[in-house]
């Protein structure tokens, strides 16, 4: 077997529509119940900043659980992804670095530290690989065509918007249902704003602009 050729059943469940929502799930599951039990025991969230040396614990709490709910909310939703994994993601380059620093300690406690350093680096990789797939998902998303077609009751012709959605892997562009019945795809060439037309209904299209 060809090691480039993804296996049938592991491309099932990378295709299934839950599997991107759950993986999201997991990855901030952490830092939502982190942050909601600092917001039900305030007290020990200020001793946990004072223990770690941070100034104005009180302060560095409250900023903890900002960055910790509204991170996750924004991986979770599937909104703003690159902001709410840039949150998180720097925010556990800090504790790696205030809280883990192997450096500064030795014997077991260094060979602990370094352990738990590393899993936070793990952490921070896995919010970039999260804000990248949702990068690629977004040139998925939506572009808008507007086109010339006859009406055969009328001999006047009529522009429509068409939104449709972009499959990035297999660059398809699939319209809405009255659309579909017109043509059987478009393709659309990646990067270079070229297209062509599939079926027989299709008039040329004159232009391809992105929404986003």
């Amino acid at each position: 077997m060809n090691g480039q050729v993804t296996p049938q059943f592991v491309q099932a469940i990378l295709e299934w529509q839950w599997t991107w929502p759950i993986a999201r799930f997991a990855l901030v599951v952490y830092y939502m119940v982190s942050g909601l039990s600092k917001i039900a025991n305030f007290r020990a969230a200020i001793a946990e900043m004072a223990q770690a040396g941070l100034p104005a614990p009180a302060a560095m709490a409250l900023l903890t659980i900002f960055v910790e709910l509204t991170g996750s909310v924004l991986v979770l939703i599937d909104r703003w992804v690159w902001l709410g994994a840039g949150m998180l993601g720097v925010f556990t380059a800090i504790g790696a670095v205030t809280a883990h620093a192997f450096w500064k300690v030795s014997g077991r406690a260094r060979i602990e530290a370094i352990a738990v350093f590393l899993m936070h680096l793990g952490l921070i990789a896995a919010f970039v690989l999260c804000a990248l797939v949702t990068e690629r998902e977004g040139r998925a998303a939506s572009y808008s065509i507007e086109y010339e077609t006859s009406n055969p009751s009328s001999t006047k012709s009529t522009r429509r918007l068409v939104t449709i959605s972009w499959n990035a892997q297999q660059r398809i562009l699939l319209g809405d249902a009255g659309h579909r019945r017109a043509a059987t795809a478009i393709a659309l060439t990646a990067g270079r704003g070229t297209h062509q037309a599939v079926g027989d209904t299709v008039p040329e299209v004159p232009k391809v602009s992105s929404r986003n």
